[in-house]
């Protein structure tokens, strides 16, 4: 027996309008269709139908009390950071790199592979050495980066 649990898929795109978000709303079908994605391939097909209905548009809640204001429920990765120990470049995990403001899976990646090639970082500048770290981006990693233990 397949226990039945709500699901609910939104995809956004966020662009001024006059126009209401219901009038949006589109089935997970139709998404399908246009995308050529199917979401739930892995499933038998029975299930897939049975999801895929049970998502129907009129069973959604539009409340126009929602605020689309620009605050975020979301924590950023330098709000994550503050108040924690910086992270040591030198000596980090690719998962402790990729906690930084401005590091992802492949600049940690470059990082790692930069240090097991050249050694440590002298200074946080130096990591402009690695392609793809720029100005920019050491700035946002100083508040949180060092290159001592």
């Amino acid at each position: 027996m397949i226990k039945h649990i709500p699901l609910c898929i939104f995809i956004s795109i966020l662009f001024p309008s006059d126009k209401s978000l219901q009038s949006y709303a589109v089935s997970i079908d139709e998404v399908e269709r246009f995308t050529g994605i199917d979401f739930f391939h892995s499933l038998p097909d029975n299930i897939e139908e049975k999801i895929e209905s049970d998502a129907a548009v009129n069973k959604w809640s539009f409340s126009s009390a929602v605020s689309h204001s620009r605050s975020s429920t979301y924590t950023t990765k330098q709000e994550k950071l503050t108040g924690e120990p910086k992270i040591n470049v030198n000596n980090a995990s690719k998962g402790e790199l990729m906690r930084l403001p401005g590091i992802g899976d492949k600049l940690s990646d470059k990082i790692i592979i930069y240090r097991s090639v050249y050694g440590g970082f002298r200074t946080i500048d130096d990591l402009q050495s690695v392609k793809g770290i720029g100005v920019k981006t050491v700035a946002k990693l100083n508040p949180y980066a060092t290159v001592y233990d």
